[in-house]
């Protein structure tokens, strides 16, 4: 009887071990490995939440552990960079915005890689409106009020930005360009430092998305002196865009896409992208994109690649144009 007993629990101990193996192979079918999303921004931001989201909704999708690691620094280009070495298998990705794709290959030297040749779209995911914000006690209440001060000779107003070669980077040197203005660039490592910054009165005038801005807008921290998008933001009705104070409609956009190492095996790069066509469906992603101040993007992916090209050019245009030197 013993000797049944113990034979039975040997087998029944086999059957738990091989059903366990069966249980782990089964939860990582996509890359046999935790999916790692590389967030290329400090902690806390609306971008950072985001790379949560899609994170936990792919882990959820795929039946795999998927997990979020913020790697910021130069830009954004770190966290690039890590994704565009990494091992092709699908379980490295990357949550990155426009400056860190389509800008900043322009605006740093030895970057040692190329984001369009290193990096494969795997879904557009949202477009974050923009805001050209001042410190909520800045003396400044118009865009006229600002051009003149940023144009007096004795100026010693600065701009500041996530980063060379970011968005908020490139914008604050076009808008020097387009206004006449001398505003001095001070770089900092992420949208929430330059943000902090600007609350603190360190610099005097941003622009930067409005997901980290708008909440401080209302508490009374910051001001909005113009929307840099198309439209005016829906929480801000009464902030007029740059275009409507005859500006120029041509200032550039800010998306944010999800990408894999070039070189990732199609049949796992075909996973993950249904696996986000199933995500970006869901009414409840794009009401939390719509919380973090976000608007999904609701592009395909053959609708978005060619704007990914399309923005680097124009980026080197400007730049060019500008006569901004790499740095």
């Amino acid at each position: 009887m013993t000797g049944f007993s113990l034979q039975r629990r040997i087998l029944m101990g086999f059957a738990i071990a091989a059903s366990l193996c069966f249980g782990s192979s089964h939860a990582q079918t996509a890359t046999g490995k935790v999916v790692k999303v590389i967030a290329p921004i400090p902690p806390g931001s609306a971008m950072d939440q985001t790379a949560r989201l899609i994170a936990r909704e792919l882990g959820a999708k795929l039946s795999t552990p998927a997990i979020v690691e913020n790697r910021p620094g130069a830009g954004g280009t770190i966290g690039t960079r890590a994704v565009a070495i990494a091992t092709p298998d699908g379980s490295t990705l990357l949550l990155a915005g426009q400056g860190m794709i389509s800008i900043a290959p322009h605006m740093m030297n030895n970057l040692g890689f190329d984001p369009l040749k290193a990096l494969v779209p795997i879904s557009p995911v949202s477009i974050i409106p923009g805001l050209l914000v001042v410190p909520g006690n800045s003396p400044f209440n118009s865009l006229k009020d600002l051009i003149a001060a940023g144009k007096a000779k004795d100026s010693k107003l600065n701009f500041g930005s996530g980063g060379i070669g970011t968005g908020s980077h490139l914008m604050g040197e076009m808008f020097n360009a387009r206004m006449g203005t001398n505003f001095q660039h001070v770089a900092y490592q992420g949208s929430n430092p330059m943000v902090l910054a600007l609350v603190a009165d360190q610099v005097q005038v941003e622009f930067a998305g409005a997901v980290d801005t708008v909440g401080l807008v209302k508490a009374g921290k910051l001001k909005a002196l113009a929307s840099t998008s198309p439209t005016r933001h829906w929480q801000l009705p009464d902030v007029p865009t740059l275009a409507e104070a005859g500006l120029g409609d041509d200032w550039l956009p800010y998306w944010v896409a999800l990408f894999a190492p070039a070189g990732t095996p199609q049949a796992t790069v075909d996973t993950l992208r249904a696996a986000m066509v199933a995500i970006m469906k869901q009414p409840e992603t794009a009401k939390a994109l719509q919380d973090f101040g976000m608007v999904q993007d609701t592009r395909t992916l053959e609708q978005f690649k060619p704007v990914i090209a399309g923005d680097s050019a124009t980026a080197e245009k400007l730049i060019t144009r500008l006569g901004l030197k790499p740095q």
